[in-house]
């Protein structure tokens, strides 16, 4: 990541408030489900060889 790249990420942290567990958990789930959604489409593959990360 570009050091330009670092600074808008750090700036978005600090102007953001504290989120709850939830709202975490809940983003977290539907990256998952996306994810899995995708692999079962073949569009990605994850965790089949060890080959690659």
């Amino acid at each position: 990541m570009s050091a330009r790249a670092a600074d808008g990420v750090r700036d978005e942290i600090e102007a953001r408030s504290r989120i709850k567990m939830a709202e975490v958990e809940a983003a977290q789930k539907a990256i998952i489900d996306v994810a899995k959604r995708l692999a079962a489409e073949g569009v990605i593959s994850f965790g089949e060889d060890d080959d690659y990360v």
